[in-house]
């Protein structure tokens, strides 16, 4: 049974694969809330701009208006960094499924090369079996 190994590297490459995808996903996810509160913040904006018609308004609403840029500036850049983030996990993620389906397939030949091997044993024994009958009663 030299599978053995190939089954406990097969399980590992199938941990590191559901890991890497778990950490994918909760990235993505950090991803959509950022972005989710930029457009928070957009539209805030724009019903505070709509809000702000008077000369006290204005003066106000400026201040505000900078402070709300500021933030969303500093999220698109926290986002452009996970988007980063991101594609460098989707290529580890990509590596990691050829990696696992690489020990797939070869644990299948394995597995493939020990069932013809018992195959080969098999008929070996069954010729042996045959050849002593075909001999006569004498040669069993």
């Amino acid at each position: 049974m030299r599978n053995h190994g190939l089954q406990t590297l097969l399980r590992l490459a199938r941990w590191r694969l559901d890991e890497a995808r778990k950490a994918l996903a909760e990235k993505e996810q950090r991803l959509a809330l950022l972005w989710s509160h930029d457009g928070e913040l957009a539209r805030r904006l724009e019903r505070e701009r709509m809000q702000a018609r008077g000369a006290f308004h204005q003066a106000s609403f400026a201040a505000f208006a900078t402070r709300i840029k500021q933030e969303r500036h500093r999220i698109a850049e926290q986002a452009h960094a996970l988007e980063a983030e991101i594609e460098a996990e989707r290529d580890e993620l990509r590596d990691l499924f050829a990696e696992r389906k690489r020990i797939e397939i070869l644990a299948e030949r394995r597995a493939a090369e020990e069932e013809a091997a018992l195959a080969r044993e098999e008929q070996a024994m069954f010729d042996e079996v045959g050849l002593r009958r075909h001999e006569g009663p004498s040669a069993l």
